[in-house]
């Protein structure tokens, strides 16, 4: 009765479930579980027997000389909205970190995938038997490093431990064994001082026996990280959307070319644009892109 049209509802479904199509091609590429609503939606919007139903009860209550669209409005509020990662998170570039608020940068080994979690940083390699782990913690009580890593992190098993320094930040670095999402493993851990936080990597690989087969890639990450400098601060602000008006010969695969979007551009401007997953635009119309 408002003037919305019923149908738009299997729209916004088809959105949903060309998004979760899209997480399941892309988990099954990197060797994961796919983050999905299992069930939800198990067959295709068209085939849903429940929402074709709803919708077409819905039809005998809709004005037919009123259709409300707000595309236009919506597209508005949409331009310049923030893509992906925030500042106050912190920006994922590749396999690169940079957080502004917190003034640091730091490096992954090439070709990992980073997780941006609410406490913390992880890593994984492509073929999924390694990882690398970074969070910051309060220094609350003023320890050495080492004692740090045995105390305050109750790593009494500490082995191989010696000290370190990196771009004047005291650190201890050792290996300790740990119940670890691959079973229980040996993990180098290291630990930096900065001002009163401690900085803490963890990193592991499935692979047992010296020397481990990530050891040298944890050490390096730890020793990556470094203060913001002046050209990486406009690399610590957020992507964002941009709404642009296509023209004759305007592509997903040419858009994808110039996109910030780090992985898979050209199918997620799909999936942004619902066209996905191989609809192209037509000249004049609005698309959104991420820049």
């Amino acid at each position: 009765r408002s003037g919305y049209d019923p149908q738009a509802m299997l729209r916004i479904i088809h959105v949903l479930k060309d998004q979760e199509t899209f997480e399941v091609q892309r988990a099954k590429e990197e060797g994961r579980e796919p983050h999905v609503y299992h069930g939800l939606f198990s067959t295709h919007p068209d085939n849903d027997q429940r929402l074709q139903e709803v919708v077409g009860a819905a039809r005998q209550f809709a004005n037919p000389s009123a259709r409300t669209n707000n595309t236009a409005e919506f597209l508005r509020h949409l331009d310049g909205l923030v893509f992906g990662d925030s500042a106050q998170e912190g920006i994922r570039r590749g396999n690169r970190f940079y957080h502004a608020e917190l003034d640091f940068a730091l490096t992954f080994p090439a070709g990992w995938r980073i997780e941006n979690g609410t406490d913390r940083l992880s890593a994984q390699p492509p073929s999924n038997d390694g990882m690398i782990q970074f969070s910051l913690q309060d220094i609350n009580k003023r320890v050495t490093p080492e004692a740090y890593l045995r105390t305050q992190l109750k790593l009494g098993n500490l082995q191989r431990g010696e000290s370190l320094e990196h771009d004047g930040m005291p650190g201890y670095t050792g290996i300790a064994e740990q119940n670890t999402p691959f079973g229980r493993l040996p993990v180098r851990y290291v630990v930096l001082y900065r001002g009163d936080q401690a900085l803490i990597f963890a990193g592991l690989s499935k692979t047992r026996g010296m020397p481990y087969k990530y050891d040298s890639q944890i050490l390096q990450t730890a020793r990556s990280f470094h203060r913001l400098t002046a050209d990486e601060r406009k690399l610590a602000e957020p992507q964002r959307i941009q709404i642009i008006r296509a023209k004759p010969g305007t592509t997903f695969a040419v858009l994808a070319r110039d996109s910030a979007i780090p992985n898979h551009p050209e199918a997620q401007l799909r999936l942004l644009n619902g066209r996905y997953p191989s609809g192209e635009p037509a000249p004049g119309d609005a698309v959104k892109v991420v820049r």
